[in-house]
């Protein structure tokens, strides 16, 4: 026989259960519960008999007979053959909840040690709920301390910091960037009446960050085969800095699927001699490359196939864009690299004897900076990586040169220090040397006869002040 009995304590003090068998004057057992104010438990008994259960205190006063279990197989005795079991039900904190106070509707559970980004969050009208498990609460106190303090005790769900309106919550007023601690403590009676649980304790910090516009690093944006392009990545300069023996340009008026930058797809750079690269000054230190794909002409695989190396480096063996992408779609391939000798180096081969069938052919290229190497009289510090490389082309006059003397019409005026720099086709630095000005200046006057020997193409590399400019020049000897 089991019988299950709520106790309420009305005092701080301990309970006495005694069981006594019919015509017996001793109990044949007493229970003593240790127990706080205000706690409801459920006390089980299991006895075979005619039992009296009798709940009074230690003391004896306030003693009442709660019921009498008759057995239909009385015995003289009863012996107790399971003990009691209490069941406390103190109201809990489950969690704290970040609301949006414009739409009641919840943001994020709120931790303990959370930031909170006034910038980045949907609203600035917050408000913080704290949520039950226990149907046992009469009232919940919030206390927030820190930049600024609130105090509010609530006596109906939702336990909410500010209060609410129908369950409109009230946004907290003159919210303010700073370090807070919240503390939360149910009560089983309402206004912070009755028994408490436990209190529940978060930090967090609320800051008003903007994000800021990362800075391009970009080098080189160059549309290979075409003019200079305004695209969603930036401006594209118009195709230079490549060398082939024999140029070739494709273009196609076809749309490019895959891109919101169609134009930059339409053109490319080929090499009639199946051999083309690009070879771009830039400090030492590593690079991501990105190079831009489109098959503009053939409509099946094995039609085109190339290798692309970058710093001597293999990076794509038998490249098929087509394979790759399929007809008329935007592709993009990006590897890292460390450029060492102030000259980056991409090529392009399709010779059959590496397997290559018909032209190379790229339709776009990017370098970004990653990091800068601070060793050698060709490095720049990092601190002074460009920021932004100037797009605008400057003019050469003479070009070609034939004696090595030029004069370098700047897009912008420069003063100060300014680095000169002079490649060859292979990387080789000619010629580097630190000019100062002490006048703004937007032309430079450069002599290069005793470096240049052999007739060619050069490329000319100024930084100044975060920025690069770069062109190129032609020699053709005296």
């Amino acid at each position: 026989l089991t019988a299950f009995c709520p106790v309420r304590f009305d005092e701080a003090r301990d309970c006495r259960v005694i069981l006594t068998p019919k015509g017996q004057t001793s109990p044949a057992a007493t229970y003593i519960i240790k127990e706080d104010l205000g706690k409801n438990h459920i006390i089980q008994f299991r006895f075979k008999g005619n039992v009296s259960l009798t709940i009074d205190n230690k003391s004896g006063q306030g003693g009442t007979i709660q019921a009498i279990f008759l057995d239909t197989d009385p015995v003289a005795s009863a012996t107790p053959t399971s003990s009691l079991i209490a069941a406390p039900t103190a109201p809990q904190i489950s969690s704290l909840t970040l609301v949006n106070a414009d739409n009641s509707q919840d943001i994020q559970q709120l931790a303990d040690g959370d930031v909170l980004n006034l910038a980045t969050l949907p609203t600035r009208n917050l408000s913080i709920r704290a949520n039950t498990d226990s149907k046992n609460v009469g009232s919940v106190v919030m206390n927030i301390s820190g930049s600024l303090a609130y105090n509010t005790v609530e006596n109906i769900a939702p336990y909410s910091l500010f209060g609410d309106s129908n369950g409109i919550y009230t946004p907290w007023p003159s919210i303010a960037t700073g370090s807070y601690t919240a503390k939360v403590t149910p009560y089983t009676a309402s206004k912070g009446g009755g028994t408490a649980g436990p209190t529940v304790t978060t930090n967090f910090t609320i800051t008003d960050v903007k994000k800021s516009t990362p800075v391009s690093k970009s080098l080189y944006q160059i549309n290979s085969g075409g003019g200079q392009l305004s695209t969603s990545k930036g401006v594209f300069q118009a195709d230079e800095y490549y060398s082939s023996s024999i140029d070739k340009i494709a273009s196609t008026t076809d749309g490019i699927t895959n891109t919101a930058d169609v134009a930059l797809y339409q053109t490319e750079r080929r090499s009639d001699s199946r051999v083309l690269s690009y070879n771009l000054a830039v400090p030492k230190g590593t690079y991501t490359v990105t190079l831009h794909f489109a098959e503009i002409q053939w409509t099946a695989a094995r039609k085109r196939q190339f290798d692309v190396t970058i710093e001597g480096k293999k990076v794509l063996d038998n490249y098929d864009i087509f394979a790759k992408a399929g007809a008329k779609t935007a592709r993009t391939e990006s590897f890292t690299t460390t450029v060492s000798d102030g000259t980056l180096s991409i090529g392009f081969s399709s010779l059959p004897s590496d397997g290559g069938i018909d032209y190379p052919s790229v339709a776009a290229l990017q370098v970004v900076s990653a990091t800068a190497s601070t060793g050698g009289k060709e490095s720049i510090d990092s601190a002074s990586l460009p920021e932004e490389v100037i797009l605008t082309k400057s003019a050469v006059y003479p070009n070609p040169t034939a004696d090595g003397k030029i004069s370098w019409v700047l897009p912008v005026e420069m003063q100060g220090n300014v680095q000169v720099k002079l490649n060859s086709v292979t990387g080789g630095t000619l010629f580097f040397k630190t000019i100062f000005l002490a006048n703004p200046s937007s032309e430079l006057s450069l002599d290069f006869s005793q470096v240049l020997t052999t007739p060619g193409v050069y490329y000319l590399q100024l930084q100044s002040q975060g920025q690069i400019i770069n062109t190129k020049v032609s020699y053709s000897g005296k």
